[in-house]
């Protein structure tokens, strides 16, 4: 997905449940260079910059 330097995880993560509802279901974090990123601070502040590739690790499905 194409984002701007001042998104958020968040706004990212709002999308990817729109396009992808089951993923919704699942304890998401959302890793760069192996590490967790916060979720709060935009791409820029968690130095990602355009190219970078994000990965999504699903933990396990939440109780609903």
């Amino acid at each position: 997905m194409i984002c701007k330097n001042t998104f958020t995880i968040n706004d990212l993560e709002k999308e990817l449940y729109k396009k992808y509802p089951e993923i919704s279901e699942t304890e998401n974090d959302f890793m760069f260079n192996e590490k967790i990123i916060s979720r709060l601070k935009t791409f820029e502040s968690n130095n990602i910059k355009d190219g970078d590739v994000l990965i999504l690790n699903q933990k396990e499905k939440l109780n609903k």
